[in-house]
């Protein structure tokens, strides 16, 4: 990439975006089908600039501003409290999943290291037999949508789960579309019930995403 290229950003009022487009040139009677895939890019200090695809490791959620940039600084807004429940409701184990998978939803809506919140979160406990609905809630909060598939991926470190199809559905439904197919890979190894994907996540990818995922479902 040149070096007068900008980083990836995500802002309040301004946004910078990267994708890569691969175009295959049939040269016969059908139409050029094409093939778009985003990445992040940032700059490593002393180094040109970077970028990662959406299969690579772990990268930053929150990239640094660009040199030279003069962002409008936002006013701070403490996260919203949670709610105080009464210890009945609560159990001896403390609060509901429910409860837990709300509040990190509302943190996901103010925070821009979705990853690192995420992370935390099973590293508490959280998220154990998640649901595909509560799957979906915390996939379609995560604000950089390029981190839905790094999301996922440490969603699949809860100990407690029983992954379906039918979460993969969810995941795929409130993913950005982009991100879909990295979405369901992530899921892929762990849905117990892979003789269900035809019917049931066939239907939320497009023909080469599934092409993609269809591995990560053999057994």
């Amino acid at each position: 990439l040149p070096e007068s290229s900008c980083e990836s950003y995500q802002g309040r009022l301004l946004s910078v975006r990267h994708s890569i487009e691969l175009e295959v040139v049939t040269g016969s009677f059908t139409s050029n089908p094409t093939l778009r895939a985003d990445f992040i890019c940032f700059r490593l200090p002393g180094q040109a600039v970077s970028y990662e695809g959406s299969a690579a490791p772990l990268v930053p959620s929150a990239p640094p501003i660009p040199p030279g940039w003069n962002p409008v600084e936002v006013p701070f807004t403490a996260p919203p409290k949670a709610s105080a429940v009464p210890l009945a409701q609560q159990g001896a184990t403390g609060p509901s999943p429910d409860l837990q998978t709300e509040a990190l939803v509302q943190a996901l809506a103010l925070s821009f290291d979705a990853v690192t919140d995420v992370k935390d979160f099973v590293a508490r406990g959280g998220g154990n037999n998640i649901s595909p609905q509560q799957l979906a809630s915390i996939l379609k909060a995560v604000k950089l949508k390029l981190n839905q598939p790094l999301v996922a991926r440490e969603l699949m470190e809860i100990k407690t789960k029983a992954i379906t199809c039918e979460h993969a559905a969810a995941a795929a439904a409130a993913s950005e579309e982009s991100t879909r197919g990295d979405v369901v890979r992530a899921l892929g190894p762990f849905i117990v019930d892979p003789e269900n994907a035809e019917r049931v996540v066939r239907p939320q990818l497009s023909p080469f995403q599934y092409t993609l995922v269809e591995p990560t479902l053999r057994r």
